[in-house]
């Protein structure tokens, strides 16, 4: 009504367009401006589809992983909460930059482009003017403030002059101009390696619930927290897809870039 144009909707089961008719084409950009926005903020209630990585799942993280989670795993030291099933699949440790909603095959597409922008525009520029970048893994932290109630617990990432840090940011920052990625509030990505979340305890069921287990992790931040978890020289980012396994004990890809 406010634009003086009709939708004209596929029905439910149906392919095709969705085709806005109006008596102007300005009328009709405006109508198309107002479905983008109401639909922006919506796409975020989703369940997330797929995330930015780095992979982080090479011999030597993975032996210094597994070192860890039997270090925890046989502790004396009372750790309430504390079980294997919520400690991280070593195949599948990796970097996390950004998270993504990715709803049909044109937006899958939308968000190979938009990778290989930031390969030509962001990425590679850095690295020629700073050499390759060497990630190390050291130490732990966790997401929330309560070190008795946790739900994620991380490896802290480190590179040489924090490069990694700006560029994580500009590639997300990219992102979310293009409508793939939410804002946070930070404005910066926490670079970090998942150890141990407590929804790879029961996924499903703990993806939809609004509660999330915890456990104490107080004696792990103080046991782990110069454990160094290996390093390795960042040479890709994959579009990951949530909850899939790909034939290297990976996640599934829909694309990525090699550095």
């Amino acid at each position: 009504m406010e634009t003086s144009t009709s939708i004209q909707i596929p029905r439910l089961g149906q392919d095709g367009d969705i085709v806005l008719i109006g008596q102007s084409r300005k009328k009709i950009k405006s109508a198309r401006y107002k479905i983008d926005d109401f639909i922006r903020p919506l796409r975020t209630k989703l369940r997330i589809t797929h995330f930015l990585s780095i992979p982080a799942n090479g011999e030597d993280v993975r032996s210094r992983f597994e070192k860890f989670k039997e270090s925890v795993l046989k502790s004396d030291m009372p750790m309430q909460g504390v079980e294997e099933s919520i400690f991280q699949n070593p195949h599948k440790l990796h970097l996390t930059l950004g998270v993504l909603w990715l709803l049909d095959d044109s937006e899958k597409e939308k968000a190979v482009r938009a990778l290989e922008h930031c390969n030509e525009n962001i990425i590679k520029p850095i690295i020629l003017k700073n050499g390759p970048i060497l990630l190390t893994i050291r130490g732990v932290d966790y997401m929330n403030d309560d070190p008795a109630n946790v739900a994620v617990l991380y490896g802290k990432v480190h590179s040489n002059n924090d490069v990694l840090q700006s560029i994580a940011n500009e590639i997300v920052n990219y992102f979310v101009e293009i409508g793939l990625a939410k804002l946070e509030i930070q404005k910066k990505v926490k670079l970090h390696m998942t150890l141990m979340n407590t929804k790879f305890k029961n996924d499903e069921n703990q993806a939809s619930s609004k509660r999330r287990d915890k456990f104490d992790a107080r004696n792990i931040l103080e046991a782990h927290k110069d454990t160094k978890f290996g390093e390795f020289i960042w040479d890709s980012i994959h579009i990951s897809q949530f909850r899939t396994v790909a034939s290297d004990g990976f996640y599934d890809h829909v694309g990525k870039i090699m550095i």
